[in-house]
């Protein structure tokens, strides 16, 4: 999956994030752009890497009603964020995420990192310890999680 862009489920994708901010020199955001493609109903059987939808997995729901669980989401979290910062989005984040204590390479424009996945650091970058016990922080790249 690209890090940290994809939604997985059951090791195949769901859904695609972007995001776009802009700070000002007192580090509080500006704005925040969000943009995401969710396979509500299809999913491309062309695709790099394994897909998955919404109906597929026996969810289905209209896009009317996925937007307005965005919109609930995004009314509970944003507060949070603005109140308390990134902290409980990434406890949060944590509680969920796919492949914590696993294996995992991950291939950056450079190099490529073999490691285990230990987490998330305060800015949400992913957290690759390799065997040596060194850890790096990945804000952008592909990963691999392998079994």
């Amino acid at each position: 999956c690209k890090w940290p862009n994809d939604l997985m489920v059951n090791g195949r994708k769901i859904c695609g994030i972007l995001l776009e901010s802009a700070s000002n020199h007192l580090s509080s955001t500006d704005y925040l752009v969000i943009g995401t493609g969710v396979n509500v109903a299809f999913y491309p059987d062309d695709s790099e890497r394994p897909a998955t939808s919404l109906a597929s997995l026996g969810a289905p729901v209209s896009v009317h009603e996925l937007v307005s669980v965005y919109v609930e989401r995004i009314a509970y979290w944003l507060p949070i964020w603005e109140q308390q910062g990134f902290t409980p989005i990434r406890e949060a984040w944590l509680t969920r995420g796919y492949g914590i204590g696993e294996p995992v390479v991950a291939r950056l424009t450079e190099r490529e990192l073999q490691g285990t996945f230990v987490g998330l650091d305060d800015d949400g970058s992913l957290i690759l310890r390799e065997g040596s016990g060194f850890e790096h922080r990945i804000g952008a790249g592909e990963v691999f999680f392998r079994a």
